[in-house]
């Protein structure tokens, strides 16, 4: 069994197939290995050494952290469950999933580092709990968000001051104790209308929750704090029927701003017709912000906004592959996982354009998941680059399993 504490090495070193970068494999034995999402700054630790990662194995699950350099793994905490307790809401789009005593276990998508405390904050079932990476010392921000709601993804302030956590219904049909009989965002809308969503923000001083933010009818999981001002988050605003799967038909803009001091919120619109930003993501100094969706036209839109709304690139792909945007540390450019391709981790060099106004492509290495070989999102790739920009992470599923690679950029 694994116990907090332990460490071993079962990684394997090759070259990319298609740069040639020296690729480590960390990870060769489980059911999933999942690193955090593609959120900023949500993976490695603030010296480019270590990355976090939950895996689930020995039939359990657990926090891991990699040194990227070795390989060498480390055990920060373990639980009985397997598989995201909100993912097990979703109906249809389970995955891996087993209670244990939390009600749930590690996974990627609810778990970010904290750069500044070398900690990550993670949800396991319906409690949010803190981690040392150096002692695996725990810390338990919220015990239980309550039987009638789920977390989404929590985020960590730039300077670890405070955690910050969207809350929003679980589905009635796993509150009245049966296994979900209809989709989850169906089943929103018949029950509330829409996704009310809290916005919780915890001191880490003083242990205190308070409600920031409520929506009545929008629903967001995701929250991301400016690296230029960390009371400044990035969020999504989801409207009903569809909320994450493409809003109210595409016509209202998924991505906004809210000055959690204030409350006030601002509309970051793309040029293109259809509003629903799919992903969203901070450039490095929190100046812009990325993002992309299928575009009016076909194709799909990528796009660069400032934080007065004002935008500063756009330009359509007709690229029919599904993919995530994530963020370059060295220089402004955009960093997917698909788009132009199903296969290849890319760089979008928006500042770098051809006569005819189209970007520099930089292929960063090939992540060659299968995208569907486990159900919810332990497959996608959720690329993430050190803050010193020597390595790069992904995931990738194969034969029935995931498991998380890094690359040696230099």
């Amino acid at each position: 069994m694994l116990t907090p504490g332990d460490t071993w090495n079962e990684s394997t070193v090759f070259a990319d197939a298609v740069t040639g970068k020296i690729t480590r494999r960390l990870t060769n034995d489980g059911l999933y290995n999942e690193t955090p999402t593609y959120h900023l700054n949500a993976a490695f630790s603030a010296d480019s050494r270590h990355l976090i990662f939950a895996t689930a194995r020995e039939g359990g699950s657990a926090l891991m952290r990699a040194d990227v350099r070795t390989g060498d793994l480390k055990v920060i905490a373990i639980t009985d469950g397997i598989g995201a307790y909100g993912q097990y809401h979703n109906a249809g789009n389970n995955g891996p999933y087993s209670a244990g005593l939390l009600g749930g276990g590690f996974s990627g998508g609810p778990s970010a580092i904290i750069q500044a405390t070398n900690t990550a904050v993670v949800c396991v079932g319906r409690s949010l709990r803190h981690y040392d990476l150096e002692t695996c010392a725990e810390q338990v921000l919220i015990a239980d968000c309550g039987e009638e709601f789920r977390f989404g993804s929590p985020i960590g302030a730039v300077d670890g001051s405070y955690v910050v956590v969207p809350r929003v219904p679980g589905h009635p049909d796993v509150i009245a104790g049966r296994y979900p009989r209809r989709p989850y965002r169906e089943a929103l809308v018949a029950e509330f209308g829409g996704m009310p969503t809290t916005y919780l923000k915890i001191d880490m001083a003083s242990g205190a929750v308070h409600e920031i933010f409520q929506e009545d009818i929008c629903g967001s999981h995701h929250i991301q704090p400016c690296p230029a001002d960390q009371d400044l988050w990035l969020i999504d605003r989801d409207m009903p029927p569809n909320f994450w799967a493409g809003g109210d038909e595409r016509i209202s803009t998924r991505a906004w701003l809210l000055d959690s001091r204030s409350g006030e919120l601002t509309r970051l619109k793309q040029h293109d017709e259809w509003g629903f930003q799919i992903h969203t993501n901070w450039s490095v100094d929190g100046r812009l912000v990325y993002y992309h969706g299928p575009s009016a036209k076909g194709g799909q839109y990528v796009g660069v906004i400032d934080t007065q709304a004002r935008v500063v690139w756009e330009h359509i792909f007709p690229a029919p592959y599904y993919g995530h945007t994530s963020t370059h540390t060295q220089t402004d450019a955009i960093i997917t996982d698909g788009f132009f391709t199903p296969d290849l981790i890319t760089a979008i060099h928006f500042r770098d354009l051809d006569s005819s106004g189209a970007p520099r492509i930089e292929i960063l290495a090939r992540h060659a998941t299968e995208w569907g070989t486990i159900q919810g999102q332990y497959t996608h790739p959720h690329p993430h680059m050190s803050p010193d920009g020597r390595w790069l992470s992904y995931n990738r599923g194969e034969k029935g399993r995931t498991d998380v690679y890094v690359v040696a950029l230099e």
